[in-house]
């Protein structure tokens, strides 16, 4: 009877009985998905180094289940991984791991990013013959043009700006010459400096990883330490470098760095490797802004470099940088071990890397919130600087290596 069967078919509402089942409970499973695998030598192709003479070459080859981290393995990313891994364990993951990347923007100029290095690449040219303050502070009006001119020259030559008339290029040389007038004028402020190298290769080892990184530049000082300094053409920021997750670890790892005697530029030369670290800092050199920002053991005539207690930290570089050490090696581990979580430290990193959204599904964690039954788990928010609400670092239980609370439901 075909009455009878239509009564009793749930297809004839085109809904499978499962379906049926789930949509009347109303009911959101939750589960733990906060770690993916952990890196290993497999997971990381084309980042493994060669082994050395006589070393086993199994040491770098994947083992069916052995999921351990190797040591020695190199991993692209270098100090961003670690901010990134810092700010959002997940957002590092699908970045770093995963390779995710925005698609490109239309812009009405150029690159910001391709006008930072114009301004990296002169300041380079600027002291590559020069050798030291005394120098600088010597030059004559017209000598100091020309090389501010020709430094210039070097970095529209080095760097290409695309789709660019002539006009344009003549207000970007103007651009640059007066950041680099601005930013010499501080250099003149300085105890007297030499400018030991320029663009130093450097690494890093923290659990296991090497990263890569590059130092704009290093001067030996009046004392015949040494100052670390990293151009930027944006923001930058020294508060933190206190707590146990370090949000922005670049000067840590370049210190750390120089301790671990993995600066190229410096390993050749036995008297620079003793010479000690005197400060680490930003010069920062942008249209809003030309100032040093940084740290030193002791105060200095650098302006804008705090004392190591000004910035609440141990008196001496010996206790802050083992300090920096365990705080940048937990943050490594998390990272090596595949810890990912969809939990934000720090709420700009929601609003700088946005276009991750999709992935770490932020902007639906209010509907799921929403539909979350009294009796289950809620997903913590916190509102960043745009009103959003995100998981936050703020709540859901501890362990050693801080909160992990903040999951979303999947």
């Amino acid at each position: 009877d075909k009455t009878t069967e239509s009564a009793t078919n749930p297809y004839d509402h085109g809904m499978h009985p499962w379906t049926a089942t789930i949509a009347a409970t109303g009911h959101l499973e939750i589960f733990d998905d906060s770690f993916g695998l952990p890196l290993t030598a497999a997971s990381a192709q084309g980042t493994i180094p060669a082994p050395a003479d006589g070393q086993d070459s199994t040491a770098f080859e994947a083992v069916p289940g052995d999921n351990r981290p190797r040591q020695g393995l190199v991993v692209r990313g270098g100090s961003r991984l670690i901010q990134d891994q810092a700010a959002c364990p997940f957002n590092a993951f699908v970045t770093w791991r995963l390779d995710a990347r925005p698609l490109p923007e239309p812009l009405p100029g150029p690159d910001p990013l391709v006008r930072g290095n114009l301004v990296h690449r002169m300041l380079e040219a600027f002291w590559r013959d020069l050798p030291d303050r005394s120098a600088l502070v010597a030059l004559s009006a017209e000598n100091l043009n020309q090389r501010i001119g020709d430094a210039i020259a070097g970095a529209l030559k080095t760097t290409p700006l695309v789709n660019t008339g002539q006009r344009y290029l003549a207000l970007e040389a103007e651009r640059l010459k007066a950041l680099l007038h601005r930013w010499l004028e501080l250099e003149r402020q300085r105890d007297n400096f030499r400018v030991l190298s320029l663009e130093s290769r450097a690494s890093v080892q923290l659990a296991g990883l090497i990263l890569s990184l590059r130092i704009d530049r290093i001067d030996r000082l009046a004392d015949d330490r040494l100052l670390l300094l990293d151009y930027k053409t944006g923001n930058a920021s020294i508060k933190g470098l206190d707590q146990e997750r370090l949000l922005a670890p670049q000067l840590a790892l370049y210190a750390l760095a120089e301790r671990q005697g993995l600066v190229e530029s410096l390993s050749s030369e036995p008297d620079l490797l003793d010479a000690g670290l005197g400060a680490v800092a930003y010069g920062i050199v942008s249209g809003r802004d030309v100032s040093c920002l940084g740290v030193s053991d002791i105060g200095r005539n650098l302006p804008g470099v705090k004392s190591l207690s000004d910035l609440h930290l141990p008196e001496s570089w010996e206790t802050t940088l083992a300090m920096w050490h365990n705080s940048l090696n937990n943050l490594a581990n998390e990272y090596a071990t595949g810890r990912a979580e969809v939990i934000f430290y720090d709420s700009v990193a929601n609003r700088r890397q946005s276009w991750l959204q999709p992935l770490n599904r932020v902007a639906g964690a209010e509907y799921i919130q929403a539909r979350l039954k009294p009796s289950e788990p809620t997903v913590a928010t916190a509102s960043d600087d745009t009103g959003a609400d995100i998981p936050s670092a703020n709540s859901g239980a501890s362990d050693n290596n801080g909160p992990v609370g903040g999951e979303l439901p999947a």
